[in-house]
């Protein structure tokens, strides 16, 4: 069992980390109100990052972690993730409602920020640095669901409806099949595939591990591309928040209360969960108990950038969407490595 001696290291590791991703997000901050990178720059980041970097470190990590032998061990985790995704769906479809009464495109932007965190930019940065001996475990068998769901969110909640949409013809089974197999030729997902399909066939490894210098120089290539994600991600995530006025979304109590929801409820209640089954079933094994705070670090990260990136990207008011994204970030740099510190005492 991890012993009470862990608090305080995990406590400054988390806190560390927090505060070097926060330092890159204030970067962009001041690089952007300053005008020294334009609004231009924020569409081009996030190309590199969605094109090459996220999807670099997604075939690494699935490519060399995603083995039969890795599945039969540590499956449970992936089953146990969808689970509690699904439970978070269907609280941040509710709580949504109850914070945007009216039913409108900003009650889907909030009931989208209550649902997903920023599980890849913060967390996979944060996992790396604090924990990297399990950073297969969270990529592997945390948020694979996670991107599931987001399939379904994307549409349904963030991408706005047309005026005459009751109007619009709906498509066929057949065309409803080949629009979704459409959504997943992207390089996100073609580079998760292929990293399933390497990990499975045990090619993977292989390759990661090759002598022959062609395929080193590949390997090489994929893994510098993967470590350029976290500072370009926090720059962004600074660039796009210092595109917005403060005024226009710090006095708004509903941006908060989202913030503490995804923050410190269900977290806490999730931490509640697992240490509950912790002591149920006498689970003693550290590798378990630190998949379990893997699980536990997804639901407290801060909110996305999809509620800014997406909307911006169709015309719509992204203020609300910078609001929650700025202040659950800096509010995080105290929740989340006290989250997970309290984890281990209570």
């Amino acid at each position: 069992m991890l012993i009470m001696a862990s608090f305080g290291e995990l406590f400054t590791s988390t806190l560390t980390q927090m505060i070097v991703l926060f330092v890159f997000m204030a970067v962009g901050f001041i690089l952007r109100k300053t005008n020294t990178i334009k609004e231009g720059a924020i569409p081009v980041l996030s190309k590199l990052i969605s094109t090459i970097f996220l999807p670099a470190v997604l075939l690494a990590t699935f490519a060399k972690q995603f083995t039969v032998d890795n599945l039969k061990t540590n499956g449970w985790v992936l089953l146990f993730s969808a689970c509690v995704s699904l439970i978070t769906v269907t609280i941040g479809i509710l709580v949504g409602k109850l914070i945007i009464k009216e039913k409108s495109y900003l009650r889907g932007l909030y009931q989208y920020s209550l649902i997903f965190s920023n599980f890849s930019y913060v967390a996979i940065p944060i996992v790396k640095a604090c924990f990297p001996a399990y950073e297969m475990h969270y990529l592997v068998f945390t948020i694979v669901p996670q991107f599931v769901f987001v399939f379904w969110a994307l549409p349904n909640l963030l991408i706005p409806k047309a005026e005459n949409a009751e109007e619009e013809e709906k498509p066929s089974l057949g065309k409803s099949i080949l629009l979704y197999l459409k959504k997943l030729l992207n390089p996100i997902f073609i580079g998760l595939f292929t990293g399933i399909i390497l990990g499975l066939t045990g090619l993977g490894p292989k390759l990661f591990a090759s002598d022959n210098q062609f395929v080193a120089i590949i390997s090489s290539v994929i893994n510098t591309s993967g470590s350029c994600m976290s500072p370009t991600a926090m720059l962004l995530t600074g660039i796009v928040i210092g595109s917005y006025s403060f005024a226009s979304f710090m006095k708004d109590k509903r941006i908060y209360y989202a913030s503490a929801f995804r923050l410190v409820i269900i977290p806490l209640v999730l931490g509640f969960i697992l240490k509950g089954i912790i002591l149920l079933f006498s689970i003693a094994d550290d590798t378990a108990i630190w998949m379990m705070i893997c699980l536990l670090l997804y639901t407290a990260m801060p909110l996305g950038l999809n509620t800014v990136i997406i909307p911006s990207a169709y015309g719509k008011d992204s203020v609300d969407g910078a609001g929650m994204a700025f202040i659950s970030s800096v509010i995080g740099i105290i929740t989340i490595p006290l989250i997970l510190a309290l984890f281990l005492i209570i």
